[in-house]
């Protein structure tokens, strides 16, 4: 990622976005709760900071938007449940937000309970 996006850079490219098949790891905490944990996340923002403008995250049935590590990071809800926005413009700071969808009913689907 880090090699395409310089290269990307140097073609004139204005915004460099990484959409990654992965996304932030679950965790039990103390109460007993599964929560999110953006560690592993957190480094790959790391390594990326300064060369990418935000990654989107994917894959795990976790929920993660913000800033991670300097970048800006969307990671959703699963199942169409949310969507997450980047807005990237010229001179002004990224803005990371999420969007849930309201659709005609209660999802009654895989992942159901989690969402719930």
């Amino acid at each position: 990622i880090i090699r395409v996006a310089e290269e990307m850079r140097r073609d004139g490219v204005d915004f460099v976005i990484a959409a990654v098949h992965d996304g932030v790891d679950a965790a039990v905490s103390a109460a007993g709760r599964l929560e999110p944990d953006p560690r592993r996340m957190e480094d790959l923002c790391r390594a990326m900071r300064g060369r990418v403008d935000a990654v989107l995250g994917s894959h795990t049935l976790q929920r993660c938007v913000g800033v991670l590590a300097g970048v800006p990071f969307v990671q959703p809800w699963a199942f169409g449940a949310e969507v997450g926005v980047v807005e990237l413009r010229p001179n002004q700071p990224p803005v990371a937000f999420g969007g849930m969808v309201e659709g005609s009913g209660a999802w009654d689907g895989p992942g159901s309970r989690m969402h719930a």
